[in-house]
């Protein structure tokens, strides 16, 4: 499914900016809407020539703007912080399900085991 946005990219990402938080020198938590603990944004959109809202996962959005790429359905976005609200861009990665699932025993042990050729998990003390 072929999906365009109606709006440009620099607009978008003002827009989920400004639902951003700074909470310290790391994260940068989202203030907006959330679903399933995760930072929700509603697009309009052009899909098979309909134009209609869409619900797309904000780190998802960020990512895809801010790294000028689209990401396949099948591809997960990683919190390397392992904080789901967190929109900060060096804090996501593109990976599969398999290295994101992985990426939770890291939070049970509270240190990372290791993630073959992608980047190590975050762990930040205060």
């Amino acid at each position: 499914m072929s999906v365009n946005f109606l709006k440009d990219k620099s607009t978008i990402i003002g827009e989920l900016y400004e639902k951003r938080a700074k909470i310290d020198d790391n994260c940068l938590i989202w203030l907006g809407c959330t679903q399933n603990e995760y930072g929700v944004v509603n697009l309009r959109v052009v899909s098979n020539g309909e134009v209609k809202w869409k619900r797309f996962y904000a780190h998802r959005i960020v990512y895809m703007i801010e790294k000028n790429t689209v990401l396949a359905e099948n591809v997960q976005i990683s919190h390397l912080c392992h904080e789901k609200l967190c929109q900060n861009i060096n804090h996501l990665n593109a990976e599969s399900s398999i290295i994101n699932m992985q990426r939770e025993t890291c939070l049970m042990h509270g240190y990372c085991t290791g993630h073959d050729d992608n980047p190590k998990c975050l762990f930040y003390t205060n």
